[in-house]
């Protein structure tokens, strides 16, 4: 992140390669409030170095890991806004985020919604179990509470 600061300090404005490569550093360190912070500061960018699919998959990655649902949500709204068409990734680290944070209702519906998308065509619950995309346990309170016993 610093470099991009050098960058500033240079005269050079980041392009969307340089946020990328500072997203994907600060993603694989695992300093989740760093890509959220960073992608803030992508958005206030703008020209070269605006958001596409790459930046946003890095915050919603970002939300999936931090159990931020609505945050992860309102972003997924965002990337269509901008133009950027959200990918499996991007439905997935959504779908993530809403399971991590207990809301497997809005997980299913996410689910629903990138079905409807053309993006993960016939992507069932149990498919959807089975690519890691929702959790067992998610699925085993939501029987649980519907069958009146205590998770």
């Amino acid at each position: 992140v610093a470099i991009l600061d050098e960058m500033a300090a240079a005269g050079v404005q980041p392009d969307a390669v340089s946020y990328n490569t500072a997203l994907l550093a600060c993603q694989r360190a695992g300093e989740w409030d760093s890509v959220l912070e960073l992608f803030e500061r992508v958005r206030r960018a703008g020209g070269k170095g605006a958001p596409n699919a790459f930046s946003f998959n890095a915050a919603l990655a970002a939300c999936a890991a931090t159990s931020r649902a609505a945050e992860a949500v309102a972003l997924l709204g965002e990337m269509r806004e901008a133009g950027a068409p959200p990918t499996l990734r991007s439905y997935a680290a959504v779908i993530s985020a809403c399971e991590a944070a207990g809301e497997w209702e809005r997980a299913l519906d996410i689910l629903r919604e990138a079905e409807r998308a053309g993006v993960a065509p016939q992507l069932t619950p149990a498919v959807a179990l089975q690519a890691g995309l929702v959790s067992l346990n998610a699925l085993e309170s939501r029987l649980l509470r519907a069958l009146g016993r205590r998770t």
